[in-house]
């Protein structure tokens, strides 16, 4: 009996001292990814096209002293005006080109929701031209040409963004001011009097703009994007004389030459975000 005891009191001072020297166990924390935030200040370029329309009018504003109205002879009355069927002053042009800049803005992530402004200024070709001819409508031989071109050099556009962000993925709209100077040229030539006129108005236009776009994040603070903008701006116009003949035709009249611009941009943009935080995502 005394025996098992003593053997019993050895055996748990050795499960005892063995438990004493085991080390401590921890688990440990899953690893977390760091998510860099959108927060921040960014700096980029753009590389672009555009497509879009240009509606033109060209009308005469002043009364013959022949022919009343908008008329310059027989053989031409009310030809080039919108308020004939046959008028000649009246294109909608098709415009294209392409685009190039830089941009930088700032934007302020709160939760998944990303609230921004952004600020560019880029090179921005875009051309159409048209030409239409009509006959006489008294019958006598003769054509009425209308010739009309419009191009632009620069946008440059302010614009609040509104976004949301999924992981690194950043999917936002947007909308704001618009600005770029519109130049349109045009011709009018009558061949039976040999009547004519040209023209061209260039003037700086603040318009609007509304679209969305998408961007991811890529290594060391760099993001790639894609943009989809359409842009408008109303119409720029210009008064300018008919020229006629020595000792030919009413007496002189004006024409009123007007055109708008809508187009639409698709861009690819590269940013570098400077300095942004870092959330860890688990």
């Amino acid at each position: 009996m005394r025996l098992a005891l003593a053997g019993s009191l050895v055996l748990l001072g050795t499960i005892a001292a063995s438990a004493a020297d085991l080390a401590p166990t921890y688990t440990k924390a899953p690893l977390v990814a760091p998510v860099s935030s959108w927060t921040g200040f960014y700096v980029g370029g753009n590389l672009g096209g555009d497509w879009g329309r240009s509606d033109q009018s060209s009308d005469i504003t002043s009364a013959g002293a022949f022919f009343g109205p908008g008329c310059f002879a027989p053989s031409n009355i009310c030809q080039v005006n919108v308020v004939d069927v046959q008028n000649a002053g009246t294109q909608r042009l098709n415009t294209s080109g392409f685009t190039g800049g830089g941009q930088i803005g700032y934007n302020w992530q709160a939760g998944a929701a990303v609230f921004g402004i952004e600020a560019d200024f880029d090179f921005f070709r875009s051309q159409g031209s048209g030409s239409r001819t009509v006959s006489p409508v008294s019958g006598v031989a003769g054509t009425v040409t209308v010739t009309d071109t419009m191009s632009t050099d620069w946008l440059v556009t302010l614009r609040p963004r509104i976004g949301w962000a999924v992981n690194n993925w950043l999917f936002y709209g947007t909308g704001g001011l618009a600005v770029s100077n519109l130049k349109s040229d045009w011709t009018f030539a009558e061949t039976r009097f040999g009547n004519a006129a040209a023209g061209s108005v260039s003037g700086t236009k603040a318009g609007w703009t509304v679209g969305a776009g998408v961007e991811t994040k890529l290594a060391g603070g760099w993001s790639l994007g894609l943009e989809y903008l359409f842009v408008h701006f109303d119409n720029v116009s210009a008064t300018v004389p008919v020229v006629l003949p020595a000792g030919g035709g009413p007496a002189p009249q004006n024409f009123f030459h007007s055109a708008d611009l809508e187009t639409n941009i698709v861009r690819a943009k590269l940013n570098y975000q400077f300095g942004g935080p870092v959330v860890a995502k688990f």
